[in-house]
């Protein structure tokens, strides 16, 4: 029988997996859809795990091709980037050693994934203990027979989902699955589950110490990993005041000893596991599994609070140089363009880039440019101290989940949120730059007229507009603090004067984000010689085709784009603000005005249309 290869990666990391990485090959090669490929990370093995993958690969050839990477001390965060980075397909599915597939599992995968038109499949998993202890175990724990949702090593995702949330954090010995998987939930929500796409989890520890290590170093790692929810700070104190019960009572101690052990050690694993008799056919596991599980909650108890100290007194534990984590935050995502060249080479230099800010139009464009995951908080541009202060909180939650090594922010504002947040999250280096003149140089190369001849008359053609009309544009957000009034009423008063000019307005106009008038929004949109195009991504196209460009703004402005329009051959009407100020050298390179003032807006764009050799000259 054939069995068809889907356009898969499947990637495995390993450490000392000898007893368990052939059943999980075997259950890959019996599956009823193969992957194209599958690359195991080795993060340096002492055990046979290495000369077992070899040999299997050699007696069963499988029809998908393997690659075996080895990454000396790669944490599974480091190895799962690595298989990434390395795949040859568009989707990549995870598994891990030990983990057994269901026949069906990948083709059930990928078939909801591509049918729903979804670029994610979670699988489940179904835990299930074998003998007496490892019910136990397993009952305690995940639950014995129960399917888990969101479980990474079930799954199927798209290479574009890594680009739009990033990647697996690299120093974590456990949980950077869960943080991952959070992020994903945040981003995407919880659409993205397959009930039919199976695996199953055998392999639990064997020993009482091995178990008592495992949960020690889980609990280690989810303390330092920092996603510990509220009834995990409620389980601490529950345990302390159970441990510390001896030393005031007695009495007190046996009761809270019983109630612990009835609860936790009866009545948790009864809740947790499908069907709830998890210990049938064997009583003996009813009895003793609530000592058992007193010394793994021990274990896991000295876990947190080693983790806790680690977090707060220490660095976290880093076996594998990882690269560095920034974060550029801005309350407005259009700063990110302006810094596009800057963040590629941050990337090429191996930095670990993640953008912050509010949405807008031009997140779309951004990302699929530069391929940089981008977290939302909604953080305004004027001062609402509640609205300020649930965007420092959520500024607070991201630095904890994400470890960032640098914090960088753009404005005043954004960086008094961003100082105390990443003061109390512990954020090693806290830049904060202030632009007190424009953002910066421009590319000469890309903003060149002689690249765009003839571009008066396509500009024209394309908006319907008579070849003699002259056209001012305008380039930012629409929102009153930009002017955007008074430069639209400016133009219906030149128009009512009989003067032959069309307004175009290149922008996003953000619900919420100091919006223009209603009425002014209906007429921009209705007017027939307003012609509004929302964000483009390359403005120097309606720029090479229009004769001014106009930004009336009423506070500090960056001015790169009156640098652009100047590259283009196009003379500025700006208002005296700073930035403008800088960018606008008034009466040699364009006007420059009072702010709010219709009237000297109207006379500036009345020199400069009336005398055509005097706009040139500019």
């Amino acid at each position: 029988m054939l069995i068809k290869n889907l356009p898969v990666s499947i990637i495995i990391p390993v450490l000392n997996e000898e007893k368990t990485i052939l059943h999980t090959m075997t259950a890959i090669f019996m599956m009823t859809a193969h992957p194209s490929e599958i690359i195991l990370i080795d993060a340096g093995s002492t055990d046979s795990t290495k000369e077992i993958i070899s040999k299997w690969f050699e007696k069963e050839k499988p029809s998908f091709k393997h690659i075996i990477l080895h990454e000396q001390g790669a944490l599974p965060g480091r190895g799962r980037n690595l298989g990434i980075e390395k795949a040859s397909y568009a989707w990549i599915a995870f598994l891990d050693s030990g983990v057994i597939p269901e026949k069906d599992w990948l083709e059930t995968s990928y078939e909801f994934a591509t049918k729903n038109n979804k670029n994610a499949s979670w699988g489940t998993c179904h835990f299930e203990g074998k003998n007496c202890f490892e019910k136990i175990i397993c009952a305690s724990g995940q639950g014995q027979k129960r399917k888990l949702t969101y479980f990474l090593a079930s799954s199927l995702f798209h290479k574009t989902i890594f680009h739009q949330i990033g990647y697996f954090p690299e120093d974590l010995r456990a949980c950077e699955d869960r943080i991952w998987a959070k992020r994903f939930r945040d981003h995407f929500g919880n659409d993205y589950i397959c009930y039919n796409a199976k695996v199953n989890y055998y392999y639990f520890p064997k020993t009482l110490w091995a178990a008592i290590r495992k949960w020690y170093i889980y609990s280690f790692h989810t303390s330092l990993s920092r996603i510990s929810k509220l009834h995990t700070l409620c389980y601490i104190c529950l345990f302390t005041a159970f441990l510390i019960s001896p030393f005031v009572s007695k009495a007190a101690f046996i009761i809270l000893l019983t109630v612990y052990l009835f609860l936790r050690g009866i009545i948790s694993p009864i809740i947790k596991s499908k069907p709830s008799n998890w210990f049938q056919n064997n009583i003996i596991s009813f009895f003793i599994a609530p000592f058992i599980i007193l010394l793994i909650d021990l274990a896991k108890f000295t876990g947190f609070i080693a983790g806790i100290i680690k977090d707060t007194f220490g660095s976290p534990p880093c076996v594998y140089k990882r690269k560095p984590r920034i974060a550029r935050i801005s309350s407005d995502p259009l700063v990110f363009t302006h810094l596009k060249d800057l963040l590629k080479y941050h990337v090429g230099k191996n930095a670990d880039i993640t953008l912050i800010s509010r949405n807008g139009e031009c997140l779309n464009s951004l990302q699929n440019e530069l391929k940089l995951p981008h977290l939302i908080v909604d953080i305004k541009e004027k001062i609402c101290p509640i609205k300020d202060f649930i965007a420092m909180v959520k500024l607070y939650t991201i630095f904890r989940q994400y470890r960032f090594d640098i914090i960088h922010s753009s404005t005043p504002k954004v960086g008094f949120l961003c100082s105390i947040a990443g003061f109390f999250t512990r954020i090693p280096v806290r830049i904060q730059t202030i632009h007190n003149e424009n953002f910066g140089g421009i590319d000469l190369e890309r903003f060149d007229l002689n690249k765009y001849p003839g571009q008066n008359e396509i500009i024209r053609k394309e908006l319907g507009v008579s070849p003699d009309s002259k056209i001012v544009i305008f380039v930012g957000r629409i929102t009153k603090d930009n002017g955007v009034e008074e430069l639209v009423e400016s133009i219906r008063r030149l128009r009512t004067l009989k003067y032959n000019v069309e307004l175009l307005l290149l922008g996003s106009c953000e619900p919420d984000i100091d919006q223009i008038d209603i009425n002014i929004y209906n007429f921009i949109k209705t007017c027939p010689y307003i012609h509004f195009l929302g964000f483009k991504k390359n403005p120097e196209y309606h720029l090479a085709g229009s004769d001014i460009f106009s930004l009336p703004g009423y506070h500090k402005n960056f001015g790169t784009v009156v640098l652009e329009a100047a590259a283009m051959g196009i003379p500025s009407v700006g208002t005296k603000i700073p930035g403008l100020m800088d960018a606008i050298s008034d009466q040699k390179t364009g006007i420059l005005i009072q702010k709010k003032d219709i009237n000297a807006l109207m006379d500036a764009l009345k020199k400069l249309l009336d005398n055509d050799q005097y706009r040139i000259q500019l």
